[in-house]
């Protein structure tokens, strides 16, 4: 890792053994206790401390004999993230056609850990907005008369 004045060691290790587990999880069930010891650095008690956090947030998860896995919060990071990716890609043109002919603004959001969050704002031209233009408090966007369409829901 590239060394700097501004890094959390701490944060910068977790994030090392989480690499470090993709890794090994490419050639076994995953990575050890003592490899990621090894790896980090540093002795197996700090490193098991470090790895039972992350099990106890969910990011990593221990099977069998000892080996650590990616965890289902970890992953389910990525899944909505590259979720409300695609859903924003692929519902593009059928909101702005929606828009087109009905003269309405679209709003296109996506719950996550209880909150909606704005993915996408059209006009009622279809026209995208800019990101600036989304970030009204969530009074004033129910307030519009714009029609919404709530189209995904997660929550890890």
């Amino acid at each position: 890792m590239k060394e700097t004045k501004s890094a959390v060691k701490s944060v910068e290790n977790a994030f090392t053994a989480l690499e470090f587990i993709v890794e090994m999880t490419l050639e076994k069930e995953g990575a050890m206790l003592g490899e990621i010891a090894e790896k980090l650095g540093m002795r197996k008690t700090t490193a098991r401390n470090l790895l039972q956090t992350m099990e106890h947030c969910g990011y990593v998860t221990r099977r069998g004999f000892g080996f650590y896995r990616l965890g289902n919060r970890f992953r389910s990071l990525l899944l909505v993230s590259e979720t409300a990716n695609l859903l924003k890609t692929i519902s593009m043109p059928a909101l702005q056609k929606f828009c087109k002919k009905n003269s309405l603004p679209v709003h296109l959001s996506v719950f996550f850990n209880g909150k909606r969050h704005t993915s996408l704002c059209l006009n009622a031209e279809g026209i995208p907005l800019e990101n600036s233009s989304m970030a009204d408090t969530p009074e004033n966007v129910y307030r519009r008369a714009s029609t919404r369409l709530l189209l995904a829901y997660s929550s890890p």
